[in-house]
């Protein structure tokens, strides 16, 4: 309704049109169904050009139909970028002292095999696409390891019964036995059931 109120009737539309088809198509019965749902689904994804110029010119047109893209050499040379951003990023949970030594070494070995991967992709030939498919699959891997070794990590003590310890500058542990309702920061813990 604000869409309508904000552009037109058109863009509001197609904006309904998406939010329909992606929840009820891509997720509630593509998802369900077939291991197509990404390739058909997609669609969804593809919409809001076609929402942005109906939002500026009132009309569908063949213009947003067209696929803007900045080439492949362009789009691996970005994907090699971003893979090496999102590896650094990975680290921080380490390095700043919320995750123990066991997450930093499984996230340095799996962002050592991302970047392999979407270096292989970088260096890859255009009719080839196993290198791209190989690091997009390993990219949903990598995610849901990194996100189940910091939740192991943070959360199963028993498990890894020794965190890592960054010191501060007084030399004293970063880390603090979590209590119930305490919230760790990096230089005390504080727990809030007793305030």
């Amino acid at each position: 309704m604000a869409l309508a109120l904000a552009t037109n009737l058109t863009a509001a539309a197609l904006l309904t049109g998406t939010i329909i088809f992606y929840i009820l198509v891509y997720t509630a019965w593509l998802k369900r169904t077939t291991r197509q749902n990404i390739v058909i689904g997609g669609a969804a994804g593809a919409l809001p050009p076609m929402i942005g110029w109906a939002a500026a010119t009132g009309e569908i047109g063949l213009e947003p139909l067209t696929p803007v893209v900045a080439g492949r050499t362009a789009t691996t040379r970005q994907i090699l970028i971003y893979s090496s951003l999102l590896v650094l990023a990975s680290e921080l949970p380490w390095v700043l002292g919320f995750a123990g030594m066991a997450y930093g070494a499984i996230a340095a070995i799996c962002g050592a095999l991302f970047l392999l991967l979407a270096f292989q992709l970088n260096r890859s030939s255009e009719a080839d696409r196993r290198a791209a498919h190989r690091l997009f699959v390993f990219s949903i891997t990598y995610l849901f390891v990194l996100f189940a070794t910091l939740l192991i990590d943070h959360g199963g003590g028993s498990l890894w019964p020794m965190r890592s310890s960054h010191d501060d500058r007084t030399g004293a542990s970063v880390h603090a036995k979590l209590l119930p309702g305490a919230v760790r920061s990096t230089r005390s813990t504080v727990n809030f059931s007793e305030v």
